[in-house]
Parts: structure tokens; C-alpha cells; sequence
């Protein structure tokens, strides 16, 4: 519990800092970008994974198309578990789409020299998207658009970075 306090205590100070000015918002989201690193906060925050499978959900996706189409209200008030479980997994898909962004958006705001730093988030952020994509294998959908951008537009900046790093050399 002692963590907990901690942090809310530390959050109070950051927050009370900005109001006052004494912080940026450049600044105070360079703080929140190292607190994350910090390693209660970040080992804590890892990808969601999907809740076990039911077989409702085999059923459901064995079944054509047309199946679907007529069968659907019938078909999930018959099984809550197969309709509470995709509901599941798109909660866990978006809420690891959305930590994906908080973390790009935390790591522009680390100083470009801090390359240590820099790198810690990008392993985190691959992690998170090696886990979205085994999810979305798992339930043999397809990836949201939305997703699939931030992935390419990521993997984009990666491989700028190499290029501007082999240049320089």
C-alpha cells in the first residue's frame, strides 16, 4: 500500500507543480515519461492478454456467414459467455491500442540524447505490439485499422532511426 501513496502523493506534487508553474507541460510530461521507467511503475504495466476462450466462441466462429447473420440474437442470448468474451476482447484491444499511444506519446517528450530511456520504450511499446497481434491471431479477427496505423507509422520511425544512425556513422 505504501506504493500507492507514494505515488498518488507524488502525482499531487507533480500536478500542484505545473498549476503553479513551476513545471511546464514539456516538463511535467518528461517527469510522468521517467516515472514510468521507474520499476514498480513499469514492470507493472504490461500488455492484457485474452481471457480463456469458451467453446460457444468455436462454435460461433466454425459458423458461415449467412449462419451468423440469421442466428446472431438467437445465438448469444443462448450463450452470454461467447458475447460477454468478445466484449472482453475488445475492451483489452483498445485499452492495449490506447497504452501503445500514452507510451509513444510519453517517449517524444524524453530528451533525444537519452537514449537508454528512449530505447526502454521502445522495447515496451514492441512488446505491446507483438502482444495485440497474438491476441488478434487468437480471435481470428482482423486488426482495427486504427491499430494497424500506429503500428506502421512505428515500425516507420524505427526504421528512420537506423537509417539516421548508419548515416552518422
Amino acid at each position: 500500500m505504501k506504493t500507492k501513496i507514494h505515488s498518488v502523493e507524488r502525482m499531487k506534487t507533480l500536478l500542484k507543480d505545473l498549476k503553479s508553474g513551476v513545471l511546464t507541460m514539456h516538463e511535467f510530461q518528461c517527469e510522468c515519461a521517467y516515472w514510468l521507467l521507474e520499476d514498480e511503475c513499469w514492470q507493472d504495466l504490461q500488455p492484457l492478454k485474452l481471457p480463456k476462450k469458451p467453446d460457444s466462441v468455436y462454435q460461433w466462429q466454425n459458423m458461415s456467414e449467412e449462419e451468423k447473420e440469421t442466428a446472431k440474437e438467437d445465438f448469444f442470448k443462448k450463450h452470454p459467455e461467447a458475447e460477454w468474451w468478445f466484449e472482453k476482447c475488445r475492451y483489452i484491444q483498445y485499452t492495449n491500442l490506447s497504452r501503445i499511444k500514452q507510451l509513444r506519446f510519453l517517449k517524444r517528450h524524453l530528451p533525444k540524447e537519452d537514449e537508454p530511456s528512449r530505447r526502454k520504450y521502445i522495447v515496451k511499446i514492441k512488446q505491446f505490439i507483438r502482444q495485440t497481434r497474438e491476441n488478434e491471431a487468437y480471435r481470428k479477427q482482423k486488426v482495427p485499422e486504427e491499430a494497424k496505423e500506429i503500428v506502421e507509422e512505428f515500425e516507420g520511425e524505427i526504421e528512420k532511426g537506423k537509417k539516421r544512425k548508419r548515416r552518422s556513422k
